[in-house]
């Protein structure tokens, strides 16, 4: 069993939701911003590791992924807000 903490993206938890499905084939669980992947009988367990890169991508198709840090720690994954340093003026 996967947590989800969703923090900046409880807007597309929904969206979320579905990709997943049609990704790893059960349907994750939300209970308020965190998102719960259950464990399938008969099935391994899907690696943090994979759905990470899942959402990743899920990131990529949104064009949040600039935005957005991806940690994993102990069965629970957490999306950041990232700090972009601004562009500096091109010169004269």
């Amino acid at each position: 069993m996967v947590d989800l903490e969703l923090g900046e993206l409880k807007s597309v938890g929904d969206e979320l939701i579905r990709f997943l499905e049609d990704k790893i084939g059960t349907k994750p669980i939300r209970e308020g911003d965190i998102l719960t992947i259950p464990e399938v009988e008969g099935h391994a367990n899907i690696r943090t590791a994979f759905l990470k890169t899942y959402l990743k991508r899920f990131l990529h198709a949104k064009g949040m992924r600039k935005d957005t840090r991806i940690s994993v720690e102990r069965g629970t994954i957490r999306f950041y807000h990232r700090e972009r340093a601004k562009e500096e003026e091109p010169k004269k």
